[in-house]
């Protein structure tokens, strides 16, 4: 028992290098981290004529829905009718779309009177 306690975290510790070095070795062969690798990776696959850019038909054609619309609307942040790799990767390119409820702070309320000193 007392050799499990003693190898397990080592076991953790080692699984936890190991992942972070394949997350580097990612980084050093390409240069980008995964997370932008899997964004351009997705770009490419929605992109079907390769123009460099999404169309609204080629997105609306992997997006189905009712917000598929606003969702284009949102990711194309420039307006020009198309996203480009660095609109769709864009950690916030989503900009917001619908009308905010915007909280109003409460009437302050008025000041008390102070109270007149009793005169006797």
């Amino acid at each position: 028992m007392k050799k499990l306690l003693f190898v397990l975290p080592i076991a953790v510790a080692l699984v936890g290098v190991s992942f972070q070095m394949d997350a580097n070795a990612q980084v050093k062969k390409t240069g980008k981290p995964a997370m932008v690798q899997k964004c351009e990776k997705n770009f490419e696959a929605m992109d079907a004529n390769k123009d460099g850019s999404i169309s609204k038909e080629e997105f609306m054609a992997k997006h189905k829905g009712a917000n598929a619309e606003k969702l284009f609307e949102a990711k194309d942040a420039n307006g020009d009718g198309s996203i480009s790799k660095e609109e769709f990767c864009a950690k916030n390119a989503v900009k917001k779309t619908t009308k905010t409820k915007t909280k109003t702070a409460a009437p302050k309320a008025e000041p008390k009177e102070e109270a007149a000193p009793k005169t006797e």
